[in-house]
């Protein structure tokens, strides 16, 4: 939960650089981490209200927009609640952000059902349990992470890889214990990773 504010300022900034056809890196994740469900609802309709506005501009498109796929055209976002057990509590959270598209775009024209289906999208990627949990001798970062690098060894095409070039950058805010796990997991010797990191 901690460093939200940064985290959706950077996310505010992508895709208003996007808009205005700036430079920005060809995918970007977005992860966050928190105990429970009610933390994530503090985030979930600004979350929410970004991408469905950012759809209704031109820096997100939503037939690039697959309920089974990770990836919303060229973002990501993954939600890992340690505290969520229950498949109850999530159609709570589906229930909670109701309001927002029915007040904000219920006079726009199909906008509804765009932020309905961007709605449903994100609830796929509320993933129960910590980054740190293992599973299949993996922890979940690390299997983000790999997932990333294999993408980015994919679009090389089997181009050399330059040393002073870097293929992926993790951005860390947080505790430094966590820090140091996710640090962990950005190791590799396929991909140029760069990780940074302003520990909360």
């Amino acid at each position: 939960g901690t460093g939200l504010a940064s985290i959706m300022s950077v996310l505010r900034e992508a895709i208003h650089r996007r808009h205005n056809e700036i430079r920005v890196p060809k995918r970007m994740y977005f992860v966050w981490c928190c105990r429970d469900l009610v933390h994530l609802r503090w985030c979930w309709n600004d979350i929410l209200k970004v991408l469905v506005d950012a759809e209704m501009g031109p820096s997100l498109d939503l037939r690039y927009l697959h309920e089974k796929s990770s990836l919303f055209h060229w973002i990501n976002v993954t939600f890992f609640v340690s505290g969520l057990k229950q498949d109850a509590a999530t159609k709570n959270l589906i229930d909670s952000s109701m309001p927002l598209y029915e007040r904000d775009y219920k006079n726009v024209i199909g906008s509804a059902e765009k932020a309905k289906r961007i709605r449903e999208w994100m609830m796929n990627q509320v993933i129960e349990g910590g980054i740190d949990e293992l599973t299949d001798n993996e922890n979940y970062i690390e299997r983000l992470l790999n997932g990333v690098k294999q993408q980015a060894m994919q679009e090389l095409h089997g181009e050399v890889l330059l040393k002073n070039i870097t293929n992926v950058t993790v951005c860390y805010t947080g505790p430094p214990g966590l820090g140091f796990l996710v640090k962990e997991a950005t190791q590799t010797n396929n991909v140029n990773c760069e990780f940074s990191s302003d520990h909360q």
